[in-house]
Order: structure tokens, then C-alpha cells, then sequence
């Protein structure tokens, strides 16, 4: 009897919540014969398909790390060898200590350890320069009890491969199950072209840059944007400075955190979408943008070439050169946003499905 544990008991929101959801929607027909899901919240999968999984909700892990802790390198085993477990999937990154018996995989979508942050990233917010710092020791502990590591991009396959010489790495693309919104640009009753950018703000996103190339464009044409951000400016100090620096442009604003449903609807609705982040293990608004067929232009990274692929209207941009985004945002308006045909060549071939996964691990 195959018997999966998922344990996912720290994920409450934004990317990582998603890809939980769509984890949950994948068992309909399991090739497992039981599948346990651990999860801070019941309530966080209302209104969703989990008629294929088990919830079990465990919330003393997310209250502090030592009770993380404790969860990972104590409970953990205790809970696999009570309900005896073939398998057992951690979701968020780190890997606990279970019985030899069970086959063990870790899902490593922090990616954290590889940012190298700026002094005034540090001073912004150096509670994620901490956390980049503890991360490279979480991802190694008992990393090597793992049958493989399942990442989101080669990118970071790559570098999570340095940490150990005996555990393969599977990678595993995200598979989204999108609703086609159709809003247009009557709908909202505006001339502007709309530019949304859907992130929590951490410093890594990157929000002034999208700032400054505003400025730019208001200074320098006769075009007219509305950019919107989904954050508030008081969640924390770099969200502060965010609410600082656009305080004087009429033309941003901060309309607050959404549901995933409601960023879908603006991704829709959007005339142009900017993703300027410096580091994602993905960049799910990408794909989403992508599956609307919007104008893209992204950061001239690897995860954002990866997270892209193939596409006939994108482009991408220097992330700390405002003048070059600005450049782009003109060039994309006044050409009717048609932007450049983009070829990209997957490394290797990566599992684009969970069922695949699931036979995968099986």
C-alpha cells in the first residue's frame, strides 16, 4: 500500500500557497492509494478540489522556529512511523528526519541563499539577510536522506546540486489551472495603459525601479500609464520606502494584497506587464501573463528566461537601469506593444505535470 505524506504546514501565501492548491487538485486519480496533506490552515483550501487528499491541520509549527524545529527533527518521525508512510513529500524546503524505510523528497522553492544583497537591501530589511544566511544551513541539514530534491528550475537545481554529490534533482515546472478573464480596456473605462505588478514587497522585487522609469516617462512624454502595485506601504520598512518614493506620482498607486483570483483579473485586464523582480524560483504572474498574452518585459535573468521560455512579445531589461525599462515601456506603447520574438532552449527536459511527479516518486 503506497501512503504519501505532504507536509506543507508553513505555506500560507502567495506563490507557494498556489502551487499547494494545485498540489492538492492533482490527486483526483492518485496513484497513491492515500495521500495525508499537513497544513497550518484547513480553511486556506475552502472552495477548492481536495476530494483525492487527506487534511490534517497542524498550526505550533508556523508559530515560531523552534517549534519548527521541533516539527522537522522530532514530530516529523513520530507522524510517518505512526501512520506508516512509503512516502513522504516536505514542501517547503527543509527535510526532516524520518525512518530509513520511507522514501524521502524535499521541494525547494526558497531562493533566498542566492541572493546577494546590497548594503541598502541590508538596512531595509535585515531580517531577510538573516534568513538568506540561515537558508543555506537549513537547505543542507539531512538533505542527503532525500531520494531527490524537486525544484522549480534548472537554475536553482543547479545550485542546490552543489550541496550534496548523491541526491538527484528533478525538475519540476509548475502546471497552472487558469480561468480566462475577459476584461478589456473599455471595461475599466480608461485611455491610460495599465501596468500591474502583483508581488509582496520584499526588496528583491524590486518595486523602484518600476518607480523611477515612471518618472522618466511622466518628465520626458505625453503618455499616459497607471502603474499599480499590490501592496499597501506599511507592511514593512521597505514597503515604506516604496509608499516614499511613489507618494508624488498621481499616476502609481498602492491598491493593497489580492486574491489570486482578483491579480488574475487585473493580469486580464492589464495592457502591459512588468516583472521586474531579481530573484524567483519561477514567477508565477509570468506565466499567467503569458497565458493572457500580454506585452512581457522581465528582468534580464535566468530564472525570468526560464520562467518565459518561447514567446513572440516580450523583452527583457536591465533591473537596477530605470532609463533602460523606460525606454522599453515607450518603445512598447508606441509601437502598438508588439516587443520581440523570444526562443528559448530548455538545458533538459523538465516534468511540466504533478501526475508525472507522482509517478515520478513512485
Amino acid at each position: 500500500m503506497n501512503k504519501l505524506a505532504i507536509s506543507a504546514v508553513n505555506l500560507v501565501s502567495g506563490g507557494p500557497l498556489t502551487v499547494l492548491l494545485e498540489v492538492a487538485k492533482s490527486f483526483n486519480n492518485s496513484p497513491f492509494d492515500r495521500v495525508d496533506i499537513y497544513t497550518n490552515d484547513k480553511s486556506l483550501f475552502f472552495g477548492h478540489n481536495t476530494q483525492g487528499v487527506n487534511l490534517i491541520e497542524i498550526k505550533y509549527p508556523k508559530k515560531n522556529w523552534l517549534y519548527r524545529f521541533i516539527f522537522e527533527y522530532i514530530d516529523c518521525y513520530r507522524i510517518a512511523k505512526r501512520n506508516k508512510y512509503t512516502h513522504w513529500l516536505s514542501l517547503h524546503d527543509m527535510s526532516p528526519i524520518l525512518p530509513k524505510n520511507i522514501k524521502q523528497f524535499v521541494y525547494c522553492h526558497n531562493p533566498s541563499p542566492f541572493y546577494k544583497m546590497s548594503i541598502s537591501d541590508i538596512r531595509l530589511d535585515w531580517k531577510m539577510y538573516c534568513f538568506t544566511k540561515l537558508y543555506k544551513y537549513l537547505y543542507r541539514i539531512n538533505i542527503n536522506s532525500n531520494s531527490a530534491i524537486i525544484v522549480q528550475q534548472h537554475w536553482i537545481g543547479e545550485q542546490l546540486s552543489r550541496l550534496t554529490n548523491q541526491v538527484s534533482v528533478i525538475v519540476c515546472q509548475p502546471s497552472l489551472n487558469i480561468k480566462r478573464h475577459h476584461l478589456t480596456k473599455e471595461n475599466r473605462n480608461s485611455e491610460k495603459t495599465l501596468i500591474v505588478y502583483p508581488a509582496l514587497p520584499r526588496s528583491f522585487k524590486n518595486f523602484e525601479v518600476i518607480i523611477e522609469a515612471t518618472k522618466i516617462i511622466n518628465c520626458n512624454t505625453q503618455l499616459k500609464i497607471n502603474v499599480e502595485f499590490t501592496i499597501t506601504g506599511d507592511e514593512n520598512p521597505y514597503a515604506k520606502k516604496i509608499l516614499k518614493q511613489s507618494s508624488n506620482l498621481d499616476n502609481v498607486k498602492l491598491i493593497g494584497n489580492l486574491t489570486h483570483e482578483a491579480v488574475l483579473q487585473k493580469i486580464s485586464a492589464s495592457d502591459l506587464f512588468i516583472f521586474p523582480s531579481k530573484l524567483e524560483t519561477w514567477g508565477l504572474p509570468i506565466t499567467e501573463a503569458k497565458y493572457y498574452e500580454k506585452p512581457i518585459i522581465l528582468s534580464n535573468l535566468p530564472y525570468a528566461k526560464e520562467t518565459l521560455g518561447s514567446y513572440d512579445n516580450a523583452s527583457f531589461f536591465e533591473p537596477d537601469n530605470p532609463d533602460d525599462l523606460a525606454s522599453q515601456i515607450i518603445k512598447c506603447i508606441n509601437n502598438n506593444y508588439i516587443l520581440n520574438k523570444i526562443t528559448y532552449q530548455e538545458p533538459n527536459k523538465a516534468i511540466s505535470s504533478w501526475s508525472d511527479l507522482w509517478c515520478k516518486i513512485l
